[in-house]
């Protein structure tokens, strides 16, 4: 099973099914009820999809330029089609926006601005050239069983894509390294 990085947490994301709450429900035994954190009805994991349940983020700006700071501005619409205009205060906003470089080497958390017709704007910092996955993360005022929704959108920054190398790995301890004093425990196996 993959693991899946998105907004600093590490999840495992099943495998890609047909979509059906039956087959959430197998992924998830013993977890009655969780069927909806499984995926969607598409079959992704939540926040890689542009609509779900009836939401859907839909891009007001159409590209992002490379290297200098821009204002994203967006909507979400909900089941009848219009821009929805109020959200419920979830973690202290009523909408949380991420712009996060596919190869992890790129982050931003905001808390956008709503306009009264629904238009959202998002105030990015310069990004660099590459693919970004931008997430608004909120919870429509529809009621006291309203469920959080994560929805994303792609966008390809123009410019050369530098590679970012992971960090190299830390050398094995040797094997005359002192135990830590305050644990009394031997380094742990270096493995491949």
């Amino acid at each position: 099973m993959p693991v899946l990085l998105v907004l600093g947490m590490a999840a495992s994301v099943p495998p890609v099914s047909s979509g059906s709450p039956q087959d959430a429900t197998a992924r998830t035994p013993g977890m009655p009820g969780m069927a909806h954190a499984a995926g969607t009805a598409q079959g992704l994991a939540r926040g890689l999809a542009t609509e779900q349940d009836g939401y859907r983020l839909n891009a007001a700006t159409c590209g992002v330029p490379a290297g200098r700071p821009t204002a994203f501005r967006f909507t979400v619409t909900g089941p009848d089609g219009t821009p929805v205009t109020d959200f419920t205060v979830h973690q202290t906003k009523k909408l949380h926006f991420y712009a996060i470089r596919t190869d992890l080497t790129g982050f931003q958390h905001l808390h956008p601005d709503m306009a009264d017709d629904g238009t959202w704007t998002a105030d990015l910092a310069a990004l660099a050239p590459g693919t970004w996955r931008l997430y608004a993360d909120f919870i429509p005022n529809t009621g006291p069983h309203a469920g959080e929704l994560v929805l994303s959108h792609t966008v390809t920054v123009p410019g050369q894509v530098v590679p970012t190398p992971c960090p190299p790995r830390p050398a094995a301890p040797s094997s005359t390294a002192t135990p830590s004093p305050c644990t009394h425990n031997q380094w742990p196996a270096h493995t491949s």
